[in-house]
């Protein structure tokens, strides 16, 4: 299957959408991926793709929806993926408004946010309703999701920077630190 074809850039924070086209992108029904928790941004736009692909069931899901379907799929990847919420969610917001414009205004997106993008994407769905806002998404679907928080043991936090040396300490503490984890 094809690869990017256009990268889209939130203008507050640089968050990107990355758009892998459907086969027939004239249809232009969009599916977007928000990325979960990633503090040290490890994934790229496309270890993610190639992730979410296979996440579920036996095939390629992701190429299914494209191929088959015309589907187009975008992929969220946060400029900090440890940041706060509210910034991650102003760069979604941005992003998902954009995407409903290149899709000449067809309301149709499909939502589906993994992980802490579920958290994300139920936020800036409640903030959007709450002011009005139209961002074109007609369904959400969230995936290993923490609706009720994530809890991470404090004692368990320091015996793991204790046993952590140098630069690998660094980014543990970078990691267990960020604002997304707190």
């Amino acid at each position: 299957p094809a690869g990017i074809s256009e990268t889209v850039t939130a203008p507050s924070h640089g968050s990107t959408a990355s758009l892998y086209p459907a086969a027939n992108y004239e249809e232009n029904r969009p599916i977007v991926l928000a990325e979960g928790f990633d503090p040290l941004n490890e994934y790229s736009p496309e270890l993610l793709y190639q992730s979410l692909n296979k996440t579920v069931g036996e095939g390629e899901m992701l190429d299914f929806l494209r191929e088959d379907k015309n589907i187009s799929v975008w992929v969220i990847n946060w400029y900090n993926g440890g940041e706060t919420i509210e910034n991650l969610a102003e760069d979604l917001q941005y992003l998902l408004r954009e995407i409903n414009r290149r899709s000449n205004y067809a309301n149709s997106t499909v939502l589906w946010g993994h992980s802490m993008g579920g958290l994300i994407s139920r936020y800036v769905l409640a903030d959007a309703y709450d002011k009005n806002i139209n961002l074109g998404v007609k369904k959400l679907i969230t995936y290993n999701t923490p609706h009720k928080g994530a809890w991470v043991n404090e004692t368990l936090k320091n015996v793991l920077l204790r046993w952590s040396q140098g630069t690998s300490r660094d980014k543990l503490w970078n990691f267990l630190n960020a604002p997304a984890a707190q």
